[in-house]
């Protein structure tokens, strides 16, 4: 009972400088707490300059030849020079020049690493050229979003024309619509790496 007394004594005659102390403590902590998520972010552009994404996708061929097919696709989006460099592909199809397949999905990457991306919303870009060869090469195209908010970044749809080598011609694979090429992807999976 006495020490009760003592602290509500202390308390009344030091209330200012307790209210004083606190808030102190309070602006201690959410200083340390900037400085702290200020250092994250800086070393997110100096050391996870290339941000590797890998997409591995698993597709049923219909058409040409039947049986199924699998593709892995790399690639490395650098985010101080602004542009997705092609790492290493995958494939296995006899009537397709190799390293020729797409993904269409909205993938959501809610990495942190990504914050510091500098990824427009609804921007495109030109992820890399794929079975270069004596006709040309295929080319992919990515549409991604930016929420604001949460920092989540959406791969809206790929655009990829692939070249068939028996027909010597090449297919849209994908519009804005639905895909019109004799190819039905039934599951897709996507991982996400850093490299300094």
């Amino acid at each position: 009972m006495r020490l009760w007394k003592h602290l509500e004594y202390i308390k009344r005659k030091h209330l200012k400088y307790i209210k004083r102390t606190r808030n102190l403590l309070v602006l201690l902590l959410m200083t340390l707490l900037l400085i702290f998520s200020g250092y994250g972010a800086m070393g997110n552009v100096v050391y996870d300059r290339y941000i590797k994404v890998g997409f591995e996708l698993y597709a049923l061929l219909t058409g040409w030849f039947a049986g199924g097919a699998y593709s892995k696709i790399t690639f490395a989006y650098d985010c101080e020079a602004d542009v997705f460099i092609l790492d290493s592909t995958y494939t296995y199809a006899e009537n397709w020049v190799k390293d020729t397949w797409w993904s269409y999905a909205s993938i959501k990457r809610t990495s942190t690493s990504l914050t510091t991306s500098r990824l427009y919303d609804y921007a495109e870009w030109e992820v890399g050229y794929l079975g270069n060869d004596e006709h040309g090469y295929n080319k992919i195209v990515v549409w991604v979003s930016e929420d604001p908010v949460d920092k989540v970044y959406d791969i809206v749809y790929f655009q990829y024309y692939v070249y068939h080598k028996e027909e010597d011609k090449y297919y849209g694979v994908i519009d804005e619509s639905r895909p019109h090429a004799p190819v039905e992807w039934v599951m897709y999976e996507y991982i996400v790496e850093y490299r300094g």
